[in-house]
């Protein structure tokens, strides 16, 4: 199973221990990088990019203890460059 993360932030176990959250960057259409949410099916290894848009940069998830839901930082990029 491959997990992407270029952050240095473990990926976190889901509480039924199916899924993995964690964060990698992704490139933008203006050539910058934004860290984005994926949730990773254990099972399948198929991973779901989670962040909304490209312009966010999303950080340290973690479960809702029921698994349910999901919490995160997020952190708006204005202006260029990300600044």
């Amino acid at each position: 199973l491959e997990i992407p993360s270029q952050l240095g932030e473990p990926p976190v176990w889901s509480p039924n221990g199916f899924f993995l959250l964690t964060t990698d960057m992704v490139a933008r259409e203006d050539g910058m990088f934004t860290s984005h949410l994926f949730r990773v099916n254990v099972e399948s290894g198929q991973s779901i990019d989670l962040s909304a848009e490209a312009t966010l940069g999303d950080f340290s998830p973690t479960w809702s203890p029921d698994g349910g839901t999901i919490a995160f930082s997020r952190v708006g990029m204005d202006g260029p460059g990300g600044q």
